[in-house]
Formats: structure tokens, sequence, C-alpha cells
């Protein structure tokens, strides 16, 4: 995807304090930050945007700013630079009052079936926090690139089954398995969920219809 971005602009708000992100991907270089996925208000100077890349030392890394404060912040200890390899990521993120889940577990991060745990940097949200992140009307998402008003393409390698659920945070065993036999963990290619306003699934399986959303809502996408 080094020269193509996806992107939506939600006509709606909705589930900005819960919510889970599923991608499977496989890099095609390392060493340079990379956009997984990023969202952000261009209205307001970039005071309220949510940021999920690889970034210039093949850490994992996800922030979110509210009001020009970073309100949340996740760097991993852990480099990710095989190239070969597939890595399942689930962003999984509750802070609402009705979530009740403890100030250290609002974000969950998850790498092939694994909470990470190890983090250089690691802010925990407040409650009923609000994150910018592909459910804010009127301010883009774009899968592979930057948000930014340039919208630069800039995730090198290659993506599978993005899904997008508002609302509710899901650990990585709902979209993943470890198969019975090898150990490996492998995907759930129809998990149960229901995906909300804004939600998506982009399988991404035919190269010419990269932007198909599979899930029950069929939003329009644009690549």
């Amino acid at each position: 995807m080094a020269s193509t971005s996806i992107t939506r602009t939600p006509g709606a708000t909705t589930a900005t304090d819960a919510w889970t992100f599923s991608v499977w991907v496989k890099r095609g270089s390392i060493g340079v930050s990379q956009d997984i996925c990023s969202g952000r208000n261009n209205t307001d100077g970039g005071n309220n945007q949510s940021t999920f890349e690889f970034d210039g030392n093949d850490n994992l890394w996800y922030d979110a700013y509210n009001g020009g404060t970073i309100v949340v912040k996740n760097i991993t200890n852990r480099k990710f630079r095989d190239v070969g390899a597939w890595y399942h990521i689930v962003l999984d993120f509750d802070s609402s009052t009705a979530g009740s889940r403890s100030a250290a577990d609002r974000m969950k991060i998850w790498v092939n079936g694994v909470r990470e745990t190890s983090f250089s940097t690691e802010t925990q949200s407040g409650a009923d926090q609000e994150t910018n992140f592909c459910q804010q009307n009127d301010c883009p998402l774009v899968i592979g690139g930057d948000a930014g008003a340039s919208r630069t393409p800039n995730y090198n390698g290659v993506m599978s089954h993005i899904n997008y659920v508002a609302g509710v945070g899901h650990a990585a065993s709902v979209f993943g398995e470890f198969d019975a036999t090898s150990g490996i963990w492998k995907p759930n290619v129809a998990p149960s969920v229901t995906y909300g306003t804004n939600g998506f699934l982009l399988k991404m399986e035919d190269r010419t219809n990269l932007d198909l959303d599979s899930s029950p809502n069929t939003y329009t996408f644009t690549t």
C-alpha cells in the first residue's frame, strides 16, 4: 500500500469512548514511520486527532489528542522488524463508564493473540474519553496514511481483514485463535460482532476493490 490510502469521513459521531480496531499487517520496509490508520479534525489545527502507526524505531505506537492534550498514548518496547511475518494487531479500547474497566485496562493492545504489556510510554485515558479515531462527524479517517491535510499515504506493506467495531472493546480472541495443531495464531474471518454506527469490515480480498465494506453497514470508502 505504499502508494495507496483508503479514506472515509463519517457523517455522524458515535461511540467515541469505546471501540475496537483489528488488522492483519505484513510490513514491506522498516526503520521509517508508517501510519496504519489515523483520524483528525482538520479544522482545528490538529488539536483533536489520533494516530496508529509503526514509528521510525519500529515500535508500535498509538496516541490520541483531545483539545491539544495527549489523552491516550502507548509506545511498545517491542520492535516489529520481521518483514516476512504477518502481525495481527488489535486496539481494544473502552473508557466508558458502562464498561467499568480499571484505569490500567482502558487501552489494551494485542499482537498475535497476546496482550502487549511492556511500554516505553503508557498513558491510559480518563473515563468516557473521546479519541477522534474512526468515528468523528466530518473528521476524515485514513487507512494507510496520515489524516492531515496532505493525506500522504505512507504505509508500506500489506493489510487484510480490518475490523472496526464501534461501542465495544473486544479482545484479540474475537478475531483470531491459536491453531490446535500448529499453535500458530490464525484469523477468524467471520467474527461475531455488532459493528455499530461507523463500524466497518474491509477484507481487502480483491486488489481492484480494496475499499469494499463487508460489514452490514456497507459504507462507501474512497481509495
